[in-house]
């Protein structure tokens, strides 16, 4: 699993993992080697941390609405940064969304964008690439899968979880990576700092577990540390 450091309102819709100034001695993170049963140590994680905790109930219809409207809104001044001459739409809310909504694709195809493969009408790369190539076809993005059609959001990891998911980081998830050769990204926040960063509102960078590749260099640590260490905790925790 190779995690990126991006804006925290990106990650809202998954609600993502790079904090700075605050962060822990090097000593906080047990060390390992490559000799370590990850199979054991793992098992004893889960029997004196147990599993994930329980999730905060879904939301409601109002609430569902008022967090969409929430990100839109941040999504929206996050757009208007790149595009300052983008002009925001005035439509509003027609249903929620799932993967191959017609009405979704259909209102992307509308503007030009192709709801398949992200690539606008004039054959450049939109919503499947890191942004979209132009004002119009961000807009059009925005209205059609933030606005009209978005996608109903679920209650974000609550801070029981995400404490026990720190608990997983520094008891087995970071030495089982580092065992493998993986770069850690320097500045891992404490407790608080890791669980504030997942709070709405947060602005700012993500502390990230591993730093981005350089350029689409392929990291030679991958394939051998996701076949022994587990991104995701027991009881599917993750951030």
């Amino acid at each position: 699993m190779k995690w990126r450091n991006v804006q925290v309102i990106l990650a809202a819709v998954a609600i993502t993992v790079a904090v700075s100034g605050c962060t822990t001695h090097p000593g906080a993170v047990p060390s390992s080697s490559p000799t370590t049963n990850w199979t054991a140590k793992l098992a004893a994680f889960t029997a004196k941390f147990g599993e994930n905790p329980a999730s905060d109930p879904p939301y409601t219809d109002a609430q569902a609405m008022a967090a969409t409207a929430s990100f839109s809104d941040r999504y929206w001044a996050i757009l208007q940064k790149q595009y300052p001459q983008a002009v925001r739409p005035t439509d509003s809310f027609v249903h929620w969304t799932s993967n191959g909504d017609p009405d979704r694709a259909a209102c992307l195809t509308a503007a030009g964008v192709s709801p398949e493969n992200g690539v606008s009408s004039d054959g450049t790369t939109s919503q499947g690439g890191s942004s979209p190539a132009t004002a119009a076809s961000a807009v059009a993005i925005f209205d059609c899968e933030f606005v009209r059609y978005p996608v109903r959001q679920a209650p974000p990891p609550n801070k029981a979880q995400l404490g026990y998911y720190y608990d997983y980081l520094i008891h087995y998830l970071v030495p089982c990576y580092r065992a493998h050769g993986a770069p850690i990204d320097e500045g891992m926040p404490n407790r608080a700092r890791f669980i504030a960063q997942f709070q709405p509102g947060y602005v700012g960078s993500r502390w990230e577990l591993t730093p981005p590749d350089a350029g689409d260099a392929p990291d030679p640590t991958y394939d051998g540390r996701s076949a022994v260490c587990s991104a995701i905790g027991p009881g599917g925790a993750e951030p």
